[in-house]
């Protein structure tokens, strides 16, 4: 998940329903808990009229007359020998009527076989996927795939529905960075009487923004930032590079902005992570995930050809349950988050739970430990200034503090004036907590909500070994002036959570 991730793998550690995977047993290395995916696009010529469905690869352009209309699904990627519980998928042509099409056959009268195996959809419904829907408009001798996100009923257009089966993939969400679970555009908002936080499904369902007394906190530059949960491998790290490494809201290839140095991915092309549910209510916003590896290139030595075109899907899901105004305190909210192991873990792992990603003007850092606040990297009762300039750190991007040694506590920013404060606390538990802070250098790339400059912190847990089955994690956002921040963690210690 960005740099952040990875510098606290290096420095901190010496540190899941089965869904892909048809093999089962006692522990699985970290290589087998994942699955390559191939992303379904739709393109459409007007001046034939023919809609056409295939695995668009990113180096390529459309062909001659089509526009892309965005994504349609993620389905497992396959060869001739397709995962038990898949299907092949086909892309045919005629070339007497002009017609593209998807087929569950490789052979159709008067269709050749014209884009191969496309992919291996699910033969039968896993939660979080939907069918894969074809319809014939006979006026027009058009095929089309339809758009499962918000969902399509080409009906008024003259298309009737064919009965063939072709399965189920994870719906994707058409041309936009940022979606509602129901396939619009926008983000999905909950909050309390306080505090609003907006939500991604085109991402994960992670979290895009959070707004209190009129501030907007979060940095949305790419997939790897908001406010996310995070795991890794300890074992799969190198450098700054981790193999294992799923991420909530999706993989480096997602929607960013660009810069000086990195073209922006635009939303028909961006890996965002399926978001499985979604619900807000009564103050509790719950959502659940299948992450994606955030580095899918690197397990490609490990048989999962992952990249630019082709995310790769970790096998256990990320919940979260956020419980706004908790125990009626309107600046508190209660973060839990449930990581659902596929199988045993024999090896350390690292639980991000949650990173926080603030827009730059965020500058002041504080740590909060055994009710006193104190600026981090300066001497106990200082509260005023930056983040140490003098922390040592070989990442050319960020300055980097770890807190450890917490009974209690946690990490804060501010603005300038400490007016607007977003912290981070968690009980310490098992003597496997640390906090983060950090900072990007000044690099000049942009500093507002979209801005690649981003003030950051987090709290990490480390776990070895691990069970199959779910772990659960209570962390807890505190949001306002850092005198409400700081009475807010001592009710919170005070009160034993």
């Amino acid at each position: 998940m960005s740099y952040i991730i990875r510098w606290f793998v290096i420095s901190a550690a010496s540190i899941g329903s089965i869904l892909f995977s048809t093999t089962l047993l006692a522990v699985i290395p970290y290589e087998n808990n994942n699955q390559t995916l191939n992303i379904l696009h739709r393109l459409f010529n007007v001046s034939i009229f023919d809609h056409f469905t295939l695995p668009m690869h990113y180096g390529s352009v459309p062909p001659s007359g089509y526009a892309i209309e965005g994504q349609q699904f993620y389905v497992p990627s396959c060869n001739n020998n397709p995962l038990s519980g898949t299907q092949k998928l086909y892309g045919l042509y005629a070339n007497s009527i002009t017609d593209h099409m998807i087929a569950e056959a490789s052979s159709v009268s008067g269709y050749t076989n014209d884009q191969g195996i496309m992919g291996c959809p699910y033969t039968t419904q896993i939660i979080g996927t939907q069918q894969i829907l074809r319809w014939w408009n006979v006026s027009n001798t058009n095929h089309l795939a339809a758009f499962p996100k918000p969902i399509e009923d080409p009906t008024s257009a003259g298309f009737t529905k064919d009965n063939n089966f072709f399965g189920y993939g994870f719906p994707r969400y058409k041309a936009f960075c940022e979606a509602k679970f129901n396939g619009s555009p926008g983000l999905d908002n909950c909050g309390g009487t306080q505090i609003t936080v907006g939500t991604n499904a085109a991402a994960g369902s992670a979290i895009f923004t959070l707004t209190w007394n009129g501030k907007q906190f979060i940095n949305d530059w790419d997939y790897g930032r908001q406010i996310q949960i995070a795991e890794n491998s300890a074992s799969s790290c190198s450098g700054y590079n981790c193999a294992d490494n799923p991420t909530e809201a999706g993989d480096k290839w997602g929607c960013n902005r660009p810069n000086s140095d990195n073209p922006p991915h635009l939303a028909w092309r961006a890996h965002g992570s399926p978001t499985i549910s979604y619900s807000c209510s009564n103050k509790i916003l719950n959502t659940s995930t299948y992450p994606l590896q955030w580095e899918p290139q690197l397990l490609a030595p490990n048989g999962f050809p992952g990249g630019e075109d082709n995310p790769v899907g970790w096998i256990g899901t990320f919940s979260k349950k956020l419980t706004f105004d908790f125990q009626s305190r309107p600046n508190i909210i209660q973060f839990q988050t449930t990581i659902k192991y596929p199988t045993a873990e024999n090896q350390a792992r690292q639980q991000v739970t949650p990173a926080v990603y603030l827009t730059e003007e965020f500058t002041r850092a504080y740590k909060y430990e055994g009710g006193t606040v104190y600026q981090a990297g300066v001497p106990r009762g200082a509260l005023s200034g930056d983040l140490d300039p003098t922390i040592p750190t070989t990442d050319p991007y960020y300055n980097c503090l770890s807190v450890t040694g917490l009974v209690a506590g946690g990490v804060i920013r501010c603005n300038d004036t400490n007016s607007h404060c977003l912290g981070i606390y968690q009980k310490h538990i098992g003597n496997h907590v640390n906090h983060g802070i950090c900072k990007t250098k000044p690099l000049g790339r942009g500093t507002d909500q979209y801005g690649w400059q981003t003030r950051s912190l987090a709290t990490f847990n480390i776990k070895n070994p691990i069970p199959a089955g779910d772990l659960i994690i209570k962390s807890y956002l505190v949001v306002g002036s850092l005198t409400t921040v700081q009475s807010e963690m001592d009710w919170l210690r005070v009160n034993n959570y």
